[in-house]
């Protein structure tokens, strides 16, 4: 399915459905930057999904300066509620692009997944309104395994 932005194919209903599904334990968000304006409109089905027990990673950059603090602070503080399952990385490169915008959603049962590739930061413009196409997938094994068996010293490792 191809989400293009408009009123009909924004990304923010399909991120929203999907970390509300008890049935997808496992969340994976790699993406250039962090928004406040865009974790505004997942906090309250993201809190919901780490309280139900999901466990959520997510990766994101300082590359140009564009992640804004105040969000990374806000899901620092949402990783040290508890025992809630987050993860936050920062991939420091100094002048090397990162550019990936993935949300992957999957069932440590093997049951359910869905997955959106594109150019959605999360960001409000991002996920809710602005110009961006994102493909969204039910197979991300191989995303998946790529992120679990990445090397790179700043992506994800199991």
């Amino acid at each position: 399915m191809l989400l293009d932005g408009s009123a009909e194919g924004r990304l923010l209903p399909h991120l929203i459905d999907r970390l509300r599904d008890p049935g997808l334990d496992r969340i994976d968000m790699a993406v250039s930057f962090v928004m406040k304006s865009g974790l505004a409109r997942i906090l309250g089905p993201l809190e919901d999904a780490l309280d139900r027990g999901a466990r959520v990673r997510i990766l994101t950059t300082d590359y140009l300066a564009i992640t804004d603090p105040d969000a990374l602070t806000q899901l620092a503080d949402l990783a040290e509620g508890g025992d809630r399952r987050l993860e936050v990385r920062l991939f420091s490169g100094g002048s090397v692009a990162f550019h990936p915008k993935a949300y992957i959603f999957w069932s440590s049962a093997g049951e359910a997944a869905a997955g959106y590739v594109g150019s959605s930061n999360l960001s409000a413009s991002g996920i809710d309104g602005g110009v961006e196409w994102n493909l969204g997938v039910d197979r991300v094994e191989q995303a998946v395994a790529g992120v679990a068996g990445s090397q790179n010293p700043g992506l994800w490792r199991n």
